[in-house]
């Protein structure tokens, strides 16, 4: 069609492969601490009903 693809064979390939990072270096470097996702999902509800007034 002669149009630039949306993605790249390149973007397509990367897209495919499963990558995993570690936390370990940022707990240990600065001790930050991650907040459990139910505490996180309850805070962050609240939030917007206070926001929104309801």
């Amino acid at each position: 069609t002669g149009k630039k693809p949306l993605i790249t064979k390149e973007t397509a390939r990367a897209a495919q492969k499963r990558y995993s990072y570690s936390s370990q270096s940022l707990i240990q470097q600065i001790g930050f601490t991650f907040t459990p996702f139910r505490e996180t999902i309850s805070y962050v509800s609240n939030r917007f009903l206070i926001e929104n007034h309801q």
